[in-house]
């Protein structure tokens, strides 16, 4: 727990400084997210904020796994996050197609389920595909995430406290529950220049990656069986995205094209303030946080009592949500 706390500590101070300094940078060179029809904010604001937490969260994961000796499946995983960093730099900065920025993340995930064993439960190849399909998920719902105050940051710090809580009661998790603990003091450290109203934003550049780690994070404890934990520390957004999506192709929408329906986009839309919308989440998270844990220690089908806690934050979320947009067909 010692050597926990200060690599918790040493990544959230370490964020709070390079935060600052790539703040500056990105203020004197411009790069801004500018408000469109997708946006949830209305001023000009930069983003790339993750040049700043990143780099800490791979240094940290590196130099955690260094301390056991060099682990293989840490070093194509942090790889992995380098280049899809890289790739999402020059999204953001330049801008580029879809097509090229998903052929990236396929490619980058194949390669980190070469370090992670199928659940036992899972036929190959279907673990391998339902893997593939849910990683790329994944990243593409933790970078929608960025998109209102101070929701990115909140979902890093649950879902690593979540994942770190669990593997105190559960050895087979100990060996990813530092790992965890960085991404939770990372997002920690950049919530103070994210929280309503954001002085920036993560950025492509901080999401993709942190949504590929988080990913591999969660599909190692899908590997060891502990599916009560892999769900129930996304369980409100992976709620969010399931009604979000189901809506729009029973509405036979182009489900596939960028929108702005989630439920935390639509309450900002109708005027629920962002910090507002985060805290009710982030206390949804918590509660989460509780049931997954007793799940662990106990019997993993009590985390379906998430769900309770989940809906409720749901429903009451939705009594601020704009009305929902006629289809686009």
């Amino acid at each position: 727990m010692i050597r926990e706390g200060f690599i918790a500590l040493a990544t959230l101070i370490a964020t709070l400084v390079a935060t600052r300094f790539a703040l500056g940078y990105l203020r004197r060179g411009q790069i801004l997210d500018r408000p469109n029809e997708r946006s949830s904010h209305t001023l000009p604001t930069p983003r790339g904020l993750g040049i700043g937490v990143v780099p800490i969260v791979i240094c940290g994961w590196v130099a955690t796994a260094s301390l056991e000796g060099w682990r293989r499946d840490i070093l194509i995983v942090c790889t992995g996050a380098v280049v899809l960093g890289l790739v999402a730099w020059i999204d953001d900065v330049r801008g580029l197609p879809a097509g090229p920025r998903l052929l990236v993340q396929l490619a980058v995930v194949a390669a980190g389920l070469w370090s992670l064993d199928s659940p036992a439960w899972l036929p190959q190849p279907f673990a391998a595909i339902l893997a593939m399909l849910l990683w790329v998920g994944l990243i593409n719902q933790v970078n929608f995430t960025d998109g209102i105050d101070g929701h990115l940051g909140v979902m890093g710090v649950s879902v690593g406290s979540v994942i770190f809580a669990a593997s105190l009661v559960v050895a087979s998790l100990r060996s990813i529950g530092p790992l965890a603990l960085i991404i939770a003091g990372a997002c920690l450290g950049f919530l103070p220049l994210n929280w309503h109203k954001a002085k920036a934003f993560m950025g492509d550049v901080g999401s993709v990656p942190l949504g590929y780690l988080t990913g591999w994070l969660l599909l190692r404890t899908l590997a060891v069986e502990q599916w009560a934990v892999a769900g129930g520390a996304l369980l409100f957004y992976f709620l969010d995205t399931a009604v979000t999506y189901g809506g729009r192709i029973a509405r036979r929408e182009r489900f596939w094209q960028p929108h702005k329906l989630y439920l935390y986009q639509r309450a900002a839309a109708g005027g629920l303030a962002h910090s507002r919308i985060v805290t009710c989440v982030a206390l949804c998270n918590v509660c989460l946080g509780v049931v997954v844990v007793l799940a662990s220690v106990t019997h993993q089908w009590l985390a379906l009592l998430g769900f309770v806690p989940a809906l409720a934050t749901y429903g009451y979320l939705s009594r601020f949500a704009s009305p929902t947009p006629k289809a686009i067909r």
